[in-house]
């Protein structure tokens, strides 16, 4: 930064954008546990149990060791990989309803996206992070991770377009 007006202004930016973003997660939890509420329904036990270990694999991974090690650590401290996975339920059963309602939203409501979109978002992402567009760019070169960017992309253009219909 050039002067301290410089840092001002970014570490206010910064915190607008921080700001906002928290809005708008709050706002679409907030409609999606409302959906989920009004229009209940049943996830096929193979999914949940397909999330479950797909998060207990996560979990070993941020530990830097295998699942079966995991398990050991968890049945040292007292614990067990099924009292874990009991507790982590609730939470990826929400998780999945909400991921199949926003995916039928978007279906139903044809939404896509442009490459025009998708490089206005690899800008936005440059933009708040200090880095250039091609930085970006070579991040997002992996198919699945550009895969991601075009879905997160997709959603938040489904949310636009919900709170812009609702009061």
């Amino acid at each position: 930064y050039k002067t301290l007006e410089d840092l001002k202004k970014d570490i206010l930016n910064n915190l607008n954008t921080a700001k906002d973003k928290k809005i708008a997660d709050i706002k679409s939890n907030s409609l999606l546990t409302q959906l989920i509420e009004k229009y209940p329904f049943e996830i096929p036990e193979s999914m949940l149990q397909a999330e479950l270990n797909g998060r207990w694999q996560m979990m070993a991974q941020q530990f830097q060791t295998t699942p079966e090690d995991l398990e050991r650590m968890i049945k040292a401290s007292g614990q067990s990989k099924e009292d874990m996975l009991k507790t982590w339920t609730g939470d990826a059963e929400k998780m999945l309803k909400s991921r199949i309602i926003v995916d039928t939203l978007i279906r139903d409501r044809n939404i896509a996206v442009t490459p025009e979109e998708i490089e206005e978002e690899y800008k936005k992402i440059a933009d708040g992070n200090g880095i250039t567009v091609e930085e970006v760019k070579k991040h997002y070169a992996d198919p699945r991770s550009k895969e991601y960017l075009i879905d997160d992309a997709k959603e938040q253009k489904l949310y636009k377009g919900i709170f812009e219909e609702i009061k």
